[in-house]
């Protein structure tokens, strides 16, 4: 489904798609710099286990960034699928959840935010030395409310 949203030839040709299960990483230890999840914790029946494999494959001091709906999101997803004469399952894992799970694992909480809709949070793997943020963290809401580090 991601490569369908993947309309640009030249972009395609650098990403490399996979499809496996989020709690079993195809990838070995520390092979990425950063791991992004977005409306994905809501579909978690355990958020657990694919919390502690995304931390896995992370560089020490790689940045997790997780974001999902609100409640107020949330209550908008339901509507329009039940406008559709569809429903939309929630599961427990939230961003707040995840906040507790990933402090507990030893990641570090550099960032919360929330607009209307959504919850984003930003965090540094455990083990992290003096990593820079990346410049492209800098700022993630292109509508002028910056997420800053």
């Amino acid at each position: 489904m991601a490569e369908f949203l993947t309309d640009d030839p030249e972009v395609r040709k650098r990403i490399r798609f996979s499809l496996s299960d989020a709690a079993r990483l195809p990838f070995p230890d520390s092979y990425f710099g950063s791991a992004v999840a977005v409306d994905v914790l809501h579909h978690l029946d355990e958020g657990g286990p694919v919390l502690t494999e995304m931390l896995r494959v992370l560089k020490p001091g790689g940045l997790v960034v997780l974001a999902d709906f609100s409640v107020q999101g949330f209550e908008l997803v339901l509507r329009v699928h039940e406008a559709e004469g569809g429903t939309h399952a929630e599961g427990p894992a939230t961003v707040d959840w995840a906040r507790g799970f990933l402090s507990g694992q030893g990641a570090t909480e550099l960032k919360v935010s929330g607009g209307h809709f959504h919850r984003v949070a930003v965090f540094r793997s455990p083990t992290a030395a003096t990593v820079p943020v990346p410049s492209s963290f800098a700022a993630l809401d292109r509508r002028g409310r910056a997420l800053r580090l």
